[in-house]
């Protein structure tokens, strides 16, 4: 072999070998298994760009999920991530990003974690009628499933059933504009099945009774609060304080005698009785919809933006009983410079969670076109390595050969 050849069989190896180590990595990618403990960070990690994606390096099972940044905001390109409940781990939904393009406003498609923390559900912003589904990602596994839906202008998730098998969403164009200010019919998904049907129309906001046989449904500017059985015929109406809306798909207390509504002119999160029997609490500080129940008298609220201080987005636990709130966790913004929104807790396994000091992130594999990149750049840096090296050694050989007294006309 000549020496002119070996720079480049050098590199050709060193790309070969860091190929090879860099599929092996993926191909390792299976089943993660679940911890038994739900463990939850104080401080959620925050966003980079060297976080892996969940189809392709399994999480386990989700603990929470969100949104940071804001496609045309000084964020730049936001991130959905979702949080492990191992504490630790954290992957991105970049299918939310794929199906988000074509918005305006840079947002990805609506997505939502299930109750029990095993499945993704990423929707559309706008659907085609003749080809209106959504895409359910299994935590453990990183597995995608389309699921057809009956025609709709979009599908947008709005509240869980308790055990995880039956998901609301509303089918309207959310093209540009947030989720909350979404109104159209409502249609119920049983994930087991794969059927969707629809059960109401005008619908801006749902949530299931903890036993999953009722939805309680708003439309929009009305103050009356329907409450559905799952045939859709009213079994029950309420009356909702004036400009209340229903506050998220956790809305229902555990214990199924309030029903939760956000009063975003007050920023608070007020109750309906739902039982004629129910002791109606005060209202509780609030920057947006109820994300869960700890137990039947302590809530999580994000904090008002009012009450924002770092930046940091901070989820509070709110006790009815004693009338008081406490920071919970938070999510970082960068000083302010993420946005964070869409939060999504898992809510059944919030009442056995235990919070654990964060810190340690594990991020998965870097993404495949980084890590091949660096497998590149070592190539060619060994390549120009090897030159080096040569010449170098060329340089002292023609020393040894050739001495420099051996030339010198002054020696006879």
């Amino acid at each position: 072999m000549t020496s002119r050849r070996l720079p480049a069989l050098v590199g050709f190896l060193v790309l070969v070998l860091g190929i090879a180590v860099v599929l092996a990595v993926g191909a390792g990618a299976g089943r993660r298994n679940v911890p038994a403990r739900v463990s939850v960070p104080r401080v959620f990690p925050g966003s980079s760009h060297l976080t892996a994606d969940s189809t392709r390096s399994p999480l386990g099972r989700g603990v929470a999920l969100y949104r940071q940044g804001a496609g045309v905001g000084i964020a730049g390109t936001p991130q959905v991530l979702v949080q492990g409940s191992d504490g630790r781990g954290t992957r991105t939904v970049d299918v939310a990003l794929d199906r988000g393009r074509g918005d305006v406003l840079g947002d990805p498609a609506p997505a939502t974690l299930s109750p029990d923390g095993s499945l993704v559900v990423v929707g559309e912003r706008r659907a085609t009628p003749a080809a209106t589904d959504l895409v359910e990602i299994t935590t453990a596994t990183g597995a995608e499933r389309v699921v057809r839906l009956p025609a709709a202008r979009g599908v947008v998730p709005v509240a869980w059933s308790q055990d995880s098998r039956y998901l609301a969403y509303v089918g309207a164009d959310a093209t540009n504009v947030v989720e909350s200010a979404v109104a159209g019919p409502l249609f119920v998904l049983d994930t087991r099945s794969g059927r969707s049907e629809v059960l109401t129309d005008d619908v801006t906001a749902a949530a299931f009774s903890p036993d999953g046989s009722r939805v309680a449904v708003q439309s929009p500017g009305s103050p009356r609060i329907r409450v559905l059985d799952r045939s859709g015929r009213t079994v029950d109406q309420l009356l909702a304080p004036d400009r209340a809306r229903i506050a998220g798909g956790a809305a229902w207390s555990p214990d199924g005698s309030l029903l939760a509504v956000f009063d975003d002119v007050r920023d608070q999160v007020r109750f309906v009785p739902v039982a004629a029997t129910a002791v109606v609490p005060a209202p509780v500080p609030s920057g947006g919809r109820v994300l869960g129940w700890l137990s039947r008298t302590e809530l999580l609220v994000p904090a008002p933006l009012t009450s924002v201080g770092d930046g940091d987005q901070r989820l509070l636990r709110a006790d009815l009983a004693e009338g008081d709130t406490s920071v919970w966790a938070s999510v970082p913004t960068a000083g302010a410079r993420y946005a964070v929104r869409d939060v999504t807790l898992a809510t059944a396994l919030l009442p056995r969670a235990q919070l654990v000091a964060g810190g340690d992130v594990d991020r998965g594999p870097w993404p495949l076109g980084l890590r091949i990149g660096f497998v590149v750049a070592g190539a060619v840096l060994s390549s120009f390595s090897v030159v080096g090296l040569q010449r170098r050694a060329a340089a002292v050989g023609s020393l040894v050969a050739t001495p420099a007294w051996s030339t010198d006309s002054s020696i006879d």
